[in-house]
C-alpha cells in the first residue's frame, strides 16, 4: 500500500510539474499578448515592478507585452 501512495505522489508532482512547463512556455513563446492585472500569472511573470507599483488614475486599463527580441 505504501509503495502505492508513493508512486501516486510521484505522478501528482509530474502532473503538477507539466502544467507548469507548459504554461511557461506557452506565456514565453508568445511574441505579443495582452492582458489585465486579473489575469494571475501573466500579470506577475510579464509586468514590471515599477509598472504594478504605479499609480493607476483608471480602472479601465489593459497590458500588452511584446517579444523584444525577435525570438518568436
Amino acid at each position: 500500500m505504501k509503495k502505492h501512495k508513493g508512486c501516486l505522489i510521484i505522478f501528482i508532482a509530474l502532473i503538477m510539474l507539466l502544467a507548469i512547463l507548459i504554461l511557461f512556455l506557452k506565456i514565453t513563446l508568445v511574441s505579443a499578448i495582452g492582458y489585465t492585472e486579473k489575469d494571475f500569472l501573466n500579470y506577475h511573470l510579464l509586468t514590471d515592478e515599477e509598472v504594478k507599483n504605479a499609480l493607476k488614475i483608471s480602472q479601465d486599463y489593459y497590458f500588452f507585452y511584446y517579444a523584444m527580441d525577435g525570438n518568436v
